[in-house]
């Protein structure tokens, strides 16, 4: 069985001929520099690292080391999440939300140390914010090269990485607490953040998936929604504030994409498995599940 019928059969619930393996098709499912120079080292690699996503500091697996592992995926990302061994001397950054990080010494990550909405704010400070421009050619760079370059040459399953659609980049803007505290306070300017932000990563997404989304075999997006015990939030907010928006940016990839939808969630989500889970209306008026996977 091929990379790809082997990847593709087991997300449609299929008896593959084994269990397919994957590394680094995803920045959730990577290495970290540190770990990434071990391996390297055992399988004789000597290339610079290539960062998928920075704040984390997670890399582009090595070919090679790819074929070593017979790994069924490989990972296409966006050009904003990839940047290249000069960066990691910086010790701080800020990224195209205006979001500062700063990596501490003796950490493997970069924590973010500046938090542009947080505190005392009104609707109109989320109006006039300084926000990514959708259409930045740099979100589609090269995307299509990299697939095709799969396609044509391997019969690896093409894992396309889309933006967090909405509660991982309002966390960073407005700051953890006040996050949390309106939802109990504040709900009329966090629902405007969540929607200012939803916006701007749907038409991204919209761009990256008009260019490549045919071609991707599985569509990745993630937002967290749990903590260690439950999720961040009460169900009855999760049902009310997150799950109407999430599956707009879900309905988007699926009109947009043959691909199966592989959404990643940290924490315990036990709770709302079957709201990410339920069936979805299309146009035509057919049900089909959401292709979703945890």
């Amino acid at each position: 069985m091929g990379h790809k019928h082997r990847i593709i059969d087991t997300l449609s619930h299929k008896q593959p001929d084994r269990i397919p393996f994957d590394l680094g098709s995803t920045r959730d499912s990577s290495i970290v520099v540190e770990g990434y120079e071990k391996i390297k080292k055992y399988y004789n690699v000597d290339e610079g690292n290539i960062l998928i996503d920075k704040m984390m500091r997670v890399v582009k697996i090595d070919e090679n080391i790819l074929e070593r592992l017979d790994i069924d995926t490989r990972g296409v990302f966006p050009g904003t999440l990839v940047c290249d061994d000069k960066d990691l001397s910086e010790i701080k950054y800020t990224d195209s939300w205006g979001i500062e990080r700063e990596k501490l010494e003796n950490s493997y990550y970069y924590d973010q140390v500046k938090f542009p909405l947080s505190g005392n704010i009104s609707k109109w400070d989320i109006f006039k914010y300084n926000w990514p421009v959708p259409d930045d050619p740099v979100y589609t760079k090269n995307i299509n090269e990299e697939i095709d370059k799969i396609i044509n040459n391997t019969d690896y399953a093409v894992v396309l990485s889309l933006p967090s659609p909405f509660i991982h980049i309002s966390q960073y803007l407005r700051g953890f607490e006040d996050w949390y505290c309106d939802f109990l306070s504040n709900l009329k300017v966090i629902n405007i953040l969540f929607d200012s932000v939803l916006e701007i990563n749907m038409a991204i997404a919209k761009n990256i998936l008009k260019e490549s989304g045919q071609s991707a075999d599985i569509i990745f997006c993630a937002d967290d929604l749990g903590t260690q015990n439950g999720l961040q939030i009460s169900k009855e907010l999760y049902l009310k504030h997150i799950k109407p928006r999430h599956k707009r940016y879900f309905d988007q990839i699926h009109n947009l994409s043959r691909g199966k939808l592989l959404f990643h969630s940290c924490g315990s989500i036990s709770t709302i498995l079957k709201d990410l889970l339920e069936p979805d209306l299309t146009e035509s008026g057919t049900t089909f599940p959401l292709r979703s996977c945890l």
